[in-house]
């Protein structure tokens, strides 16, 4: 499975009643030029998409890694991933809402070595890497890109992508209560 496969199999599995892809970009596309501690960088994931998923449009990255990088310009990706959300961050922007980075590989232990170096780089910047998603590559073909494929930030077990949309917090007065209520 590659980029081009991975983007179709979304076309294919998506649903009406169920997440769906409203947009592919490639990566000449999908590169996106931001600031960080006044400097310009850049991401250049292998491509990146919208999907339409209960009532709301949720952008991704895709990283298709085929184990062939080598650690140092891994860590340099993970880097300006790390500063990406750093900047968004900074922004005020809340990382829930930020685009999420999805991340297939070859084999258990590079997802692992994966998220060492995710660890690692995002702690150079005091971010959590939250919006990264990993996982093998032939579990995602067997399970699809929609299924319990991803393995996200501290957790062992795998998850369905995307996530139902986050309920209100509790400790918020307005939660659940419509506008029109609110000003009377």
């Amino acid at each position: 499975m590659g980029v081009n496969r991975f983007f179709v199999q979304l076309i294919r599995d998506g649903a009406k009643s169920g997440p769906r892809l409203v947009r592919w970009l490639s990566a000449s596309e999908a590169a996106q030029k931001f600031t960080y501690g006044e400097v310009t960088h850049w991401l250049r994931p292998d491509g990146a998409g919208d999907v339409h998923f209960e009532g709301r449009v949720q952008r991704f990255y895709l990283e298709w890694d085929r184990g062939t990088v080598r650690l140092p310009d891994l860590m340099e990706k993970c880097r300006s991933y790390a500063r990406y959300f750093a900047a968004i961050e900074r922004r005020g922007t809340d990382l829930d809402a930020a685009p999420h980075v999805l991340v297939a590989t070859v084999s258990p232990q590079r997802e692992d070595a994966i998220w060492r170096v995710l660890r690692s780089t995002f702690g150079e910047v005091a971010v959590g890497p939250i919006s990264f998603l990993t996982s093998v590559d032939t579990l995602v073909e067997r399970v699809g890109p929609f299924g319990p494929a991803w393995r996200s930030y501290g957790a062992s077990e795998r998850i369905r992508w995307p996530t139902p949309a986050t309920p209100p917090k509790v400790s918020d007065p307005s939660a659940g209560v419509s506008a029109k209520a609110r000003t009377r």
